[in-house]
């Protein structure tokens, strides 16, 4: 359910230094590099920062948990974090302070009156950012020309039960 929710999200994403905007992935070095929980095939080398990419926006899965049940539908709350690498070589007509509003600017506080985005904070610009990925040197992406934010947001949401249709004979 996160990743449709997620889908949607980027889909209404518009900001001025988009390039590589993906859904919620593991990033990965290479192709033969070992994923620690990888059941979900979404590992993919695109969201590896790299010196040729203007951006890589993308989003990280940190758990669900259910906050309620009923006969007819259930409440989760997914804990998602929005990391954006930016490559300032390649961005050159705004700042950082300017990418960050712009993006934040973008995500939807609630969407379909079932979905809600509640902003749950914003990560320190450390290489900790990149520390589950197993980089060799995880602070060269945040060194300059080099920048990143990595945003935590809370998604609430509502999963229906819709029971077959009743046929009488």
């Amino acid at each position: 359910m996160i990743r449709k929710i997620i889908d949607q999200v980027n889909s209404g994403l518009d900001y001025s230094f988009k390039e590589n905007l993906l859904g919620i992935v593991y990033p990965v070095l290479n192709k033969t590099q070992w994923i620690p929980g990888d059941r979900s095939g979404n590992a993919y080398q695109d969201a590896v920062p790299d010196d040729k990419k203007k951006s890589i926006v993308y989003w990280e899965d940190h758990g669900t948990v259910k906050l309620f049940g009923s006969p007819r539908y259930d409440r989760y709350q997914t804990h998602v974090r929005l990391v954006v690498w930016m490559n300032f070589k390649k961005i050159t007509d705004i700042d950082y302070d300017d990418c960050v509003r712009e993006i934040m600017n973008c995500i939807p506080k609630r969407f379909d009156n079932e979905v809600f985005f509640i902003r749950a904070g914003m990560q320190h610009k450390t290489p900790a950012i990149f520390n589950r990925y197993g980089y060799r040197d995880g602070k060269q992406y945040v060194s300059p020309p080099y920048d990143v934010a990595a945003f935590d947001f809370n998604v609430r949401y509502m999963s229906t039960y819709c029971p077959p249709e009743i046929v009488t004979v």
